[in-house]
């Protein structure tokens, strides 16, 4: 049961009908619009949750694309490999669903311009937009909230100089994965908007909570140049869309502090048991969605957590001495095939990505004088016969195995004495531990000295 302004009760029934007022022409013409566009860009899911359930849609896609990028435009378009990215064939996707929803639109209004209003579709196509943000949410923010998003920074990364990287991204991650409490933060707001949108009559705060953190997600994106800026721009223009029909009622009450009136709350049946349905489903998928979300990045953190305790010798480690098949090779820094410095870490590839389990999470890396030349090496370490073993790093699967073996002597704790053939040549170095890295030391205070 509902209350109007006057005190009079509705039931489910006339509450169905009451939001059926007349809708300004534009605000028709809007809806329209906005209904066909965000249908054909959410769709299909909620099926892409599903293994191979969104393939028949997106295969479709993958072949009208590049033959329109062909024949209209005369350019070559191929399908990205990542979702949600910001290449030709997304913007080109997205140029073609807006021609599509405008005809649509165009077409519906001319079939039904006599049409008061939408209510009953608005609160059906509300409910599925938001339910599609809540699982966006869901996803990113788990990843951030539980570090499956912006591992922990080897320390090959810390080693190299900013001005190297190749793009502003990099620079963002790193600086994400140092600040273990923004990230978790941001996705815990995330996390929370996406569970709101599960809860009856919460939609326009989820909405409100969304369209905030994406409107910083987009500002990064913007800021350090991340291919996913369409996505993340779409995402606040459909929280926006949720939000909407309250905006008007939170201006006057916030800013103007005039009295209003809450719009009527139009139900999806006029049956009260049909409605705990529908809501009773979505409670149910989003309890699945979050489960889904949790268990697939909650493995990739427990092994960020445990991975750097595994692997041994873990350190940056300075060469003091390096012989090349028995020649000894001063520190010169035009010498290119001469070490300065040996890393030893923890890879944190994601679990699924993962080498085979005899290698281990470790990989072990070499830097020349010049620090331009970084050779990265699979590594196993054999306890008991101290052996090294090292192999090139060729992607996280490489066709074969084949390992060479060095031998380690530890004389000390922070001395290490390598010797063996490594890439056909004899090597004997001897390595000493660097100091850690001061970005890595706790240097949070409350009052600055």
């Amino acid at each position: 049961m509902s209350s109007t302004p006057s005190g009079e009760t509705l039931t489910l029934s006339q509450r169905a009908t009451t939001g059926a007022r007349s809708w300004h022409p534009v605000t028709r013409a809007v809806f329209r619009f906005c209904f066909c566009y965000f249908a054909l860009y959410c769709f299909p899911f909620p099926f892409t949750l599903i293994d191979d359930g969104a393939e028949p849609f997106a295969g479709l896609w993958r072949r009208v694309i590049p033959w329109i990028a062909a024949r209209v435009l005369h350019m070559a378009v191929q399908p990205p490999t990542s979702v949600g990215s910001d290449s030709p064939y997304d913007w080109l996707l997205c140029a073609v669903l807006l021609i599509l929803a405008a005809s649509a639109a165009l077409l519906w209004t001319l079939l039904d311009r006599n049409r008061a209003g939408y209510p009953a579709l608005h609160r059906w196509i509300r409910l599925y937009i938001g339910v599609y943000l809540a699982v966006q949410m869901l996803s990113y923010g788990t990843m951030k909230a539980i570090a499956g998003q912006f591992a922990p920074n080897s320390l090959l990364v810390l080693d190299s100089r900013v001005g190297d990287m190749p793009r502003r991204f990099g620079l963002l991650s790193v600086s994400m994965a140092e600040s273990p409490l923004y990230r978790a933060f941001t996705g815990w707001v995330e996390v929370a908007a996406g569970a709101l949108f599960f809860v009856p009559g919460a939609a326009t705060i989820a909405a409100l909570i969304s369209c905030g953190a994406m409107m910083n997600v987009f500002a990064l994106n913007l800021g350090y140049d991340v291919d996913v800026k369409l996505f993340s721009l779409h995402l606040i223009a459909m929280s926006l869309f949720v939000c909407a029909p309250d905006l008007p009622l939170l201006l006057r009450a916030i800013v103007f502090r005039q009295p209003v009136t809450p719009h009527a709350n139009v139900p999806f049946f006029r049956t009260r048991w049909r409605n705990r349905a529908v809501w009773l489903v979505v409670a149910l998928y989003g309890m699945g969605a979050a489960i889904h979300f949790v268990g697939l990045h909650l493995p990739q953190a427990i092994a960020n957590a445990k991975g750097p305790a595994s692997v041994p010798f873990r350190g940056v480690w300075n060469v003091a001495e390096f012989r090349l098949d028995g020649e000894p090779r001063p520190p010169l820094t035009t010498d290119r095939d001469r070490w300065r410095e040996v890393i030893f870490d923890y890879l944190a590839w994601p679990h699924r990505w993962g080498p085979r389990p005899d290698v281990g999470p470790g990989f072990a890396a070499t830097v020349s004088m010049d620090g331009e030349r970084r050779q990265l090496y699979w590594m196993r370490f054999d306890a008991g016969s101290r052996r090294l073993y090292l192999m090139k790093f060729s992607g996280p699967k490489p066709a074969a195995w084949n390992f060479d073996a060095i031998t380690v002597q530890t004389p000390a704790s922070n001395r290490l004495e390598l010797d063996g053939v490594l890439n056909a040549h004899r090597v004997h170095a001897i390595l000493t531990r660097a100091p850690d890295f001061p970005l890595r030391k706790p240097n949070f205070r409350w009052i600055e000295r």
